[in-house]
C-alpha cells in the first residue's frame, strides 16, 4: 500500500507494506471537479482532501488490526461521522476511515467542501483529535460500530464471506472476539500515533489556496 495518494504500490524487499508508508508526503492534483466530474450542478468549486497515518494490517497481528478498527470508530464518533455530512450520493464534510491491507494499513479522515470550508474542517478535526479522551462509553460504542462494520463488510453477502474465508488468516469468530476485546490502552496507542506523527496528505479539486502540511502546523 502507499500513502502517496496516487495509487502507487511498491512493496519493500521484506514484503512489509507498512515500510512503504510515506510520512509527511503530500500531493495536490488541481481539478475543476464541477466541470470534470459533474457532481456540482451549480458549478461551485470544491476540494476533497485525505489525511492518513500508518496503521496495522489485517494479517500480521489480529489484536493490532482490531485496535485500529475500533480506533477508527472512536474517531468517527468524536467527529459525529454519520451526522455532520450529507448522506446523499456525494458526501460533504468530515469522514473517518481505516483501510487495512495485509501487513500494513492507513487510518485517518477525509474532508470535502469548498476550499475554505475544507480548510476549516481540517483545523477543527485536528483540535478534536488532539483533545480526544477515550471514555468507557466511547469505547463501547466504537466496539459496537466496528462489530457491525465487520458483519456488513464480510458476511452481508455470500460472496463477501467466501472472499473473507479465502483471504483472511483469522476466522470471523476470532476477528469478532478480537474487536470486542480491544482495550482503552490499545486505542490510546493508535491515537498517540495520530497525534504525534505527521500524516500524508492527498488533495484534489480547486485546491489552489489549500494549505500545505507545514501551513497546517505539522512539522516534518
Amino acid at each position: 500500500y502507499s500513502a502517496t495518494g496516487c495509487g502507487e504500490c511498491n512493496l519493500a524487499p521484506s514484503g512489509d507494506e507498512s515500510a512503504t508508508f510515506n510520512t509527511a508526503r503530500q500531493q495536490v492534483d488541481i481539478e475543476g471537479r464541477a466541470k470534470e466530474m459533474g457532481t456540482r450542478p451549480m458549478m461551485e468549486p470544491e476540494v476533497i482532501a485525505a489525511f492518513g497515518w500508518s496503521a496495522a494490517g489485517r494479517d500480521m497481528d489480529i489484536k493490532n488490526y482490531a485496535a485500529s478498527a475500533v480506533a477508527k470508530e472512536v474517531i468517527a464518533v468524536a467527529l459525529c461521522d454519520g451526522i455532520n455530512y450529507d448522506r446523499a450520493d456525494t458526501h460533504q464534510g468530515v469522514r473517518a476511515y481505516y483501510r487495512p491491507y495485509s501487513s500494513g494499513g492507513m487510518i485517518g479522515y477525509t474532508v470535502r467542501g469548498s476550499c475554505e470550508a475544507a480548510q476549516k474542517q481540517v483545523e477543527s478535526t485536528q483540535e478534536t483529535l488532539s483533545a480526544l479522551k477515550v471514555t468507557d462509553a466511547q469505547l463501547n460504542a466504537a466496539i459496537a460500530r466496528a462489530t457491525i462494520n465487520l458483519f456488513n463488510a464480510e458476511i452481508e453477502r455470500t460472496s463477501d464471506y467466501v472472499d473473507f474465508l479465502a483471504t483472511s488468516n483469522s476466522t470471523l469468530e476470532q476477528t469478532e472476539a478480537a474487536i470486542k476485546g480491544v482495550s482503552a490502552d490499545a486505542i490510546k496507542a493508535v491515537l498517540k500515533n495520530v497525534n504525534t506523527t505527521v500524516p500524508s496528505m492527498y488533495v484534489t479539486g480547486d485546491a489552489y489556496s489549500f494549505p500545505s502540511l507545514k501551513q497546517f502546523g505539522w512539522k516534518a
